[in-house]
């Protein structure tokens, strides 16, 4: 599935920049806020400076290993500014459905990039992606089946993105 749903990505994605919004930043963030103490919810937000203290660890460990696998993953790493993390598995059913109704509503109108689904399950993957369709911007993956969200803020490569999936295949 995982190989699938790579190979959709690198072919949908050079149709990116066709039409929809942007991801919305100030919404998400908002949202964020809303349900931090919501009970069953977990959630990590990590601004720049976390980021970049992070990458920073990852580089060191990284830096030393003569693998392409490794540089593609530390030039993904430096394009993203921020990330958020979502996990509300574990709450209520009535948070859970009001939770997938609010980033409903978030990602209405937003650029699609691809949605996978398989029976009852779906994935999501949001982003605006560069005319070129080498670069995508701001990269959101959201699985109500899976009650999770991961948002990416920055610019990732497609090719440092390719070098990775293709080295884990």
């Amino acid at each position: 599935m995982k190989k699938f749903i790579t190979l959709l990505l690198f072919l949908i994605l050079p149709l990116g920049g066709l039409a929809g919004k942007n991801i919305p930043k100030n919404q998400l963030s908002s949202f964020f806020s809303e349900y931090r103490y919501e009970p069953g919810v977990e959630m990590v937000r990590l601004g720049g400076l976390s980021a970049f203290f992070i990458k920073a660890m990852v580089k060191k460990e990284l830096e030393a290993e003569d693998d392409p696998e490794a540089q593609a993953l530390l030039n993904v790493l430096r394009g993203i500014r921020r990330f958020s993390v979502l996990d509300y598995e574990d709450a209520s059913d009535y948070a859970k459905e009001k939770i997938t109704r609010r980033l409903n509503s978030i990602f209405d109108g937003v650029e699609l990039l691809m949605e996978v689904k398989s029976g009852d399950e779906c994935l999501s993957m949001y982003g605006v992606c560069s005319e070129s369709g080498d670069m995508v911007r701001d990269f959101v993956i959201y699985s109500p089946s899976d009650c999770a969200l991961i948002c990416l803020f920055g610019t990732i490569s497609m090719r440092d993105l390719n070098t990775i999936v293709a080295s884990n295949d």
